[in-house]
């Protein structure tokens, strides 16, 4: 596969499928259109620490929130995720 790692160090960019990445700091693009495998996939043996960890700022402005409390509104959409080998889908709503 041409350009499975790219690091462009003018932009502080790197790029895994992609030469030119653009959307964010690390972009990864699934040439594949069969959908047959997934972007990212993440194995976290350590079952005592976070899977996920977020760092970043708290913000006021919430009106771009999502929920799974379906009295908030209508339903916005489906997260699909891959729990142990099982497909799972997380609908969720709208807050504004």
């Amino acid at each position: 596969m041409a350009n499975a790692f790219f690091v462009d160090g003018s932009a502080d960019k790197i790029g895994f499928g992609t030469s030119s990445p653009a959307g964010a700091a690390v972009e990864i693009n699934q040439a594949n259109s069969s959908g047959a495998i997934a972007c990212l996939a993440l194995d976290q043996d350590d079952t005592d620490e976070p899977f996920i960890k977020f760092d970043g700022d708290s913000q006021s402005d919430t009106s771009g929130n999502i929920t799974t409390d379906t009295s908030i509104g209508d339903l916005t959409g489906y997260i699909r995720v891959d729990v142990s080998g099982t497909d799972r889908w997380i609908p969720y709503y709208a807050t504004s």
